[in-house]
């Protein structure tokens, strides 16, 4: 059984400083510093604030165009993030398209990363607890 736990929203925006500024404005704190992943074409830093949900905001990097349908819509909304403990998604064939999978990412070192797309556009990253073996 797949069990699904809250991990973070992830915000789009042009500037992830002028972006930063305007959550620390609502009470929000840096969770680490800002991390460059060349492989999925983003520049990232994750947000906190006690009994609020965290924030990951993003911009495109190295001339990368992953994030432009996002960026076009004008809407900041990019994607919800879970921690997942089980890597065998069987169902997101019937609830998504898989649009980028990763061993490995840069904001979460040693965990499987797996973002689905679904048919109304609601993207959805899947963050491994662990790293299976299988």
């Amino acid at each position: 059984m797949l069990e699904f736990e809250f991990h973070h929203i992830g915000i789009v925006t042009n500037n992830i400083q002028v972006e930063t500024q305007f959550y620390e404005g609502l009470g929000y704190n840096k969770e680490g510093n800002v991390f460059e992943d060349s492989v999925f074409g983003i520049k990232g830093i994750f947000l906190t604030k006690l009994n609020s949900p965290r924030v990951e905001i993003v911009e495109k990097y190295n001339g990368s165009n992953v994030l432009e349908p996002w960026l076009k819509s004008g809407s900041p909304f990019y994607h919800l993030a879970f921690l997942v403990n089980d890597y065998s998604f069987n169902h997101q064939i019937n609830i998504g398209k898989i649009v980028f999978e990763s061993e490995e990412s840069v904001a979460f070192p040693n965990r499987k990363i797996r973002f689905v797309l679904s048919s109304g556009r609601k993207l959805v990253e899947y963050i491994y607890k662990e790293n299976d073996p299988n």
